[in-house]
């Protein structure tokens, strides 16, 4: 018969294996006498399995059970014993189904793009249409600046890259650059701001930080609730949309 001190022991004698291995095999030894005593059996094993399979995910019980098995079979094989833990076999684990995403139809985005001419309908237009030709992350997104802004390349310096923008998202950039400025925006800093920031004393409006992450996620949702699309989320927009109608409106996530 084995115990769980041949099994600590064996551990400590292990060739090969790191500290922090044998450390975590040791708790795993640890557990399993606390749970189930010193003796190690086929039958206490497979009980100690049924405890853990009901509190715990099936991959991390599948890795306390391969734990406890090495250090088994080298006890067994040095003391010339039968191995109580060769008959106790894994939890088979489901495969999850690929995750499926929709994608915009040329039709859903033209209900989800403001087309409205206030200084806000602008703006969303402008960010919206940014997120979906550039396929930015949040973050990224809502870096533009100024200062990485070249109006002659159309394009803006997005960390190590050159982002791009198309004629038409420029239009809409350049159409909401125009409408900020006309209010009194100081063309500098964040290029997307929520136009609350109080005035100078020249009447101008200095944006020292720009929209944040949730802000811009609050507007996407707000124009998709809006538009009768509570599906689409930002990083709907960044899968850009359908090229042509008939395909399927979902693509399976990478």
């Amino acid at each position: 018969m084995i115990t769980t001190e041949q099994l600590r022991q064996a551990v400590k004698r292990a060739r090969g294996l790191g500290e922090r291995s044998k450390t975590l095999y040791t708790l795993v030894i640890n557990m399993y006498e606390v749970a189930r005593g010193q003796n190690v059996t086929a039958r206490r094993l497979a009980v100690w399995r049924a405890e853990l399979a009901a509190e715990l995910e099936p991959q991390t019980v599948n890795n306390y059970l391969d734990a406890l098995r090495m250090v088994c079979r080298r006890v067994a094989k040095r003391e010339g014993c039968a191995d109580p833990a060769r008959a106790i076999t894994p939890i088979k684990i489901k495969k999850k189904k690929p995750v499926v995403h929709r994608v915009l139809t040329a039709d859903e985005l033209r209900k989800l793009l403001p087309t409205g001419d206030s200084l806000v309908d602008v703006r969303d237009r402008a960010i919206m249409l940014c997120g979906l030709q550039t396929g930015l992350r949040r973050a990224e997104l809502c870096s533009f600046a100024y200062e990485t802004m070249d109006a002659t390349a159309t394009s803006f310096r997005v960390g190590a890259k050159q982002v791009r923008l198309d004629t038409a998202t420029w239009s809409a950039l350049t159409a909401w650059l125009d409408r900020r400025a006309a209010v009194g925006v100081s063309p500098r800093g964040a290029i997307w701001c929520s136009l609350s920031h109080p005035r100078r004393d020249d009447g101008s409006i200095d944006i020292r930080k720009g929209l944040s992450t949730t802000a811009y996620y609050d507007i996407v949702c707000g124009r998709a609730r809006a538009a009768g699309l509570p599906w689409v989320r930002p990083n709907t927009l960044r899968r850009g949309v359908l090229p042509a109608a008939g395909k399927p409106d979902t693509v399976e996530a990478e």
